[in-house]
């Protein structure tokens, strides 16, 4: 509710007595009732509703006397219905004594006013009649008594005696906006779908209390309806049409559907019915993956294609995510290892081989990072694993509105083709390097350790020469025992048995490594390598406790410092090894790079490095002290709950 007070922007009287004068200019207002020389007072108040349809609760004109008025006095205000200009209003003038409306009279019995002393008039109705839509120009003012009776006007010397308007309103919500379901395009996939919309109101501490909820299948024209939610005691902006226990919806198929929306306030107060609707329910048909082809099926395979199909669906949208399942727990979901998210894929348009309404799509080797290949997706072997497809059609629909279906797969790797031989593992500097044979090259070559596969990598990307070939392994963690498995592949699905090794990496000294370039710098020294968990946080004070609460919205990974020498080691002049650490620091925007130290192996990113060389060494033997500071990226080792 709002109560506004206005003060008059203009007045005037007239007299019967004098028809060519206009009294606008005066500190007083005369009132005269006798036959001979009747006054009228005219006064207008500025905007005194506000807006069209807000509701008046009450509404007081107040006028105070000049002088006391002896005897009693009946004082009458009559809203006027035609325009007037206060130094032109004239006693009988044409165009010029406005008219007024027998409608919303107030009248007010005085007996024995004093000066000065507050007169009261209700003139509720009168508002009201404006607030529907009556014409507004003031009120006039006529007294039955003898005069002149003298009120203050709005020029008056004193402020406090001036008229004044107290209009206290109750505003009428605002038509609902921002529907949905709403569109051409927008297809519902619910027979009682839940319809949505927003709230609306000038008075800022107005909240809706009841809604109502009409569907036609003619637009336009709500005199026959689909639906019809009636009021309903509601405080959210939105009905669950499912919900209705009286006569929930049964929309049809195929069917095009408008609807609106009106609510009231905690007032009662109702609002216009909002701007039509327009939606159509269509189904969301279904989707079948069809490989594999039934649940638990074993692949040979840790990039399978998942095929589906889809049915009563134009498919517009495909969603592909692939989860590990809980060990021993049968089919059980467990982590998401990989999203394909929303793309738009129309199998109409596919030249895949597939009849229309089937799709397909390949799960890469690895979830692809900003530094390139990241962690592998099917890699464990005789591990269970389930794949989702999701489908939307050509409708708008809500976030929720789709289709999907799961299927449980093995990943068992075979044994279809030969093998390679001769697998040898050795420490090369900061990595593990694992050298083979084969008489021929493969398409691919997995690289499994303890069990995962940690790479894909194509056959000629690992060929040396001749019958040989080689895997450098960065990201083995030193003091940790390793079994690596290399396994040759052909085709899609075709694999051999594997070779396999054993392996526990024990490098000495701290090791920055670019796998991408096949480089490594030792840095020796016995100072501490600095480790510290980033995080973001701020502490708050929280009522009625004297401690602070602390917010910590983020962790990091480690972060720190590491300083020590560069020198000869292994055959690596310190000039050298200084050189490639100088190639590191040009390159580590893009580069992958990992800091090895003690028993982690990390993915960082690094700055700030500084050089010095100690006066006493030079030429081939010289030693070089360096530091810099290190931020962990990637995967972190501290799982954040």
């Amino acid at each position: 509710m709002a109560t506004h007070l206005l003060n008059a922007g203009r007045a005037a009287w007239i007299s019967e007595a004098s028809t060519g004068a206009t009294y606008h200019d005066r500190p007083t207002l005369a009132l005269d009732g006798t036959g001979a020389d009747e006054k009228r007072a005219f006064i207008w108040f500025p905007n005194p509703v506000g807006r069209r349809g807000d509701s008046v609760t009450l509404a007081t004109l107040t006028v105070y006397p000049k002088a006391a008025w002896p005897g009693t006095v009946v004082v009458t205000a009559e809203r006027i219905t035609q325009s007037w200009k206060q130094n032109a209003v004239k006693w009988g003038g044409a165009g010029n004594s406005p008219s007024v409306s027998s409608n919303g009279v107030a009248t007010e019995t005085v007996v024995s006013a004093d000066a000065g002393v507050a007169i009261e008039l209700d003139v509720t109705d009168m508002l009201r009649d404006v607030a529907e839509g009556s014409a507004w120009y003031g009120v006039r003012l006529t007294v039955d008594a003898n005069g002149p009776l003298r009120i203050h006007a709005p020029t008056s010397p004193s402020h406090t005696k001036r008229p004044t308007l107290l209009v206290d309103i109750t505003q009428k919500p605002d038509a609902p906006d921002g529907l949905k379901p709403d569109g051409d395009g927008y297809g519902s996939a619910d027979a009682a779908p839940i319809f949505r919309w927003a709230f609306g109101s000038s008075d800022s501490n107005a909240y809706q209390a009841e809604s109502r909820v009409q569907v036609s299948e003619t637009e336009g024209d709500y005199s026959i309806l689909a639906y019809d939610s009636g009021w309903l005691s509601n405080d959210a902006t939105y009905w669950d049409s499912s919900l209705d226990a009286t006569a929930p919806p049964a929309l049809t198929n195929l069917q095009s559907y408008y609807w609106r929306a009106a609510v009231r306030d905690q007032n009662g107060e109702e609002s216009p019915y909002s701007d039509e609707a327009t939606f159509k329910h269509v189904g969301t048909g279904d989707v079948q993956i069809t490989d594999p082809a039934v649940d638990n099926d074993d692949t040979e395979d840790n990039t399978p294609t998942i095929t589906w199909y889809t049915d009563d669906l134009e498919q517009r949208q495909v969603r592909v995510r692939v989860y590990s399942c809980v060990a021993g727990g049968g089919n059980t979901k467990d982590a998401l290892l990989f999203e394909r998210p929303w793309t738009t894929a129309t199998q109409d348009d596919l030249d895949d081989g597939f009849p229309i309404g089937y799709d397909s799509y390949t799960i890469p080797s690895s979830v692809p990072s900003r530094r390139g290949v990241g962690d592998p997706i099917v890699a464990e072997a005789s591990a269970t694993y389930a794949v989702e497809v999701a489908v939307r059609d050509q409708y708008a629909r809500r976030d929720e509105d789709h289709v999907s279906d799961t299927r449980y797969f093995e990943f068992v790797p075979g044994s279809a083709i030969a093998q390679a031989t001769a697998l040898a593992a050795s420490i090369v500097q900061a990595h593990v390097a694992l050298t083979w044979t084969r008489a021929s090259e493969p398409d691919f070559y997995l690289i499994t350790r303890n069990g995962r596969v940690i790479e894909t990598v194509d056959g000629s990307d690992a060929f040396v020469s001749g019958t040989s070939y080689a895997y450098d392994d960065y990201t083995a963690a030193p003091g940790t025992a390793y079994t690596y498995d290399v396994v040759s592949k052909e085709g899609a699905s075709t694999r051999s048995a594997a070779a396999t090794v054993a392996i526990t990496p024990a490098p000495v000294a701290v090791w920055l490594t670019d796998p991408d370039n096949g480089v490594d710098v030792a840095i020796l020294g016995d100072s501490d390598i600095g480790q510290q968990l980033s995080e973001i946080s701020t502490s708050l004070a929280a009522l009625n406790r004297r401690d602070a609460v602390r917010i910590v919205s983020r962790i990091g990974g480690y972060e720190g410092a590491v300083s020590g020498t560069i020198a000869v080691w292994q055959g690596v002049s310190s000039a050298a090894a200084l050189a490639s650490l100088e190639d590191i620091f040009g390159t580590r925007s893009t580069a992958r790079l990992r800091l090895l130290f003690g028993s982690r192996n990390i993915p960082v990113n690094v700055g700030g490095l500084s050089v010095s060389q100690e006066p006493s060494q030079a030429g081939a033997s010289a030693l070089y002290n360096v530091s810099f500071s290190y931020w962990q990226i990637g995967g972190y080792s501290v799982e954040v709950n």
